[in-house]
């Protein structure tokens, strides 16, 4: 509770200079066999939940690499699953830069994992307009996916500022509690986020200064009742911020409401 309190923020600036710095080199590799002409990192973006802002120490980072459209087109004439080919030629420019890193093709990334366990996920991407990106899934002889991780990040960012910074805090803090308390719990980052966007309600800090509220007790119980609500209901649905791209999340559900009410639990003491 001490570290929502004040505001927290669990990733320390040499976890920070290091991901900047890995991620600038993997999407180099990538970005220079498909541009002749761009500034490194030019085509490159954060998504997921560092792209949201919602990430901790322990995240995997997410990164989207967009690649010209004519590429997509390629793949597509490919003989057998080219969206399976398409993440093979991914992982083998990453294999320029770092040879000895792990390094696999799962559906929809490329996971990069490093020795001393930071987790960079590559997502190939295609622009299509009005924040629009397709990507592809590897699932059932393959198929390309659509995404909008900037109208997200965006939808995310105005909700933010109106409630004084408390909406990254809940979904820094919820990760952390699932982390620190539930070991490889099956809870993904944006089942987390699009469930704070929606339910967070009327609540906000008192101020940007000082994270200090008075009914932040009250603030977690709406926050477990809208929970409770939206497991009673009789279709279990969330929607991504921004998109409203529906999220399914049935895995996670049950595991939401033990995170939320772990933290209910844990500061009934306090308030």
């Amino acid at each position: 509770m001490e570290y929502f309190n004040n505001g927290f923020n669990l990733i320390d600036k040499a976890h920070i200079d290091t991901i900047k710095q890995r991620f600038l080199r993997i999407s180099d590799v990538i970005e220079k066999s498909y541009y002749s002409d761009r500034i490194k990192g030019e085509y490159s973006y954060f998504v997921g939940s560092y792209g949201r802002n919602t990430a901790i120490n322990t995240s995997d980072i997410d990164i989207m690499v967009v690649l010209p459209n004519h590429v997509k087109n390629q793949f597509d004439e490919h003989n057998g699953n080219g969206t399976s080919h398409l993440l093979q030629t991914i992982k083998n420019h990453i294999s320029e830069t770092y040879p000895k890193t792990y390094k696999k093709g799962d559906r929809q990334v490329v996971v990069v994992e490093f020795s001393d366990g930071m987790k960079f996920e590559v997502l190939p991407g295609f622009d299509q307009g009005e924040g629009a990106y397709l990507h592809p899934d590897t699932h059932d002889g393959g198929s390309w996916e659509p995404t909008y991780p900037f109208l997200e990040q965006t939808a995310m960012r105005e909700k933010n500022s109106q409630c004084n910074g408390l909406l990254y805090d809940t979904c820094r803090y919820i990760r952390y509690i699932r982390d620190e308390c539930f070991e490889d719990m099956n809870l993904s980052g944006i089942v987390i986020d699009s469930f704070v966007y929606s339910a967070i309600g009327p609540y906000r800090w008192q101020s940007t200064e000082i994270r200090n509220n008075s009914n932040l007790y009250s603030y977690i119980e709406h926050l477990y009742e809208a929970y409770s609500v939206l497991n009673e209901s009789e279709f279990d649905v969330l929607y991504a911020p921004g998109s409203d791209v529906l999220i399914p999340f049935n895995d996670s559900f049950d595991n939401l409401g033990k995170v939320i009410n772990r933290w209910l639990d844990s500061s009934k003491n306090n308030y």
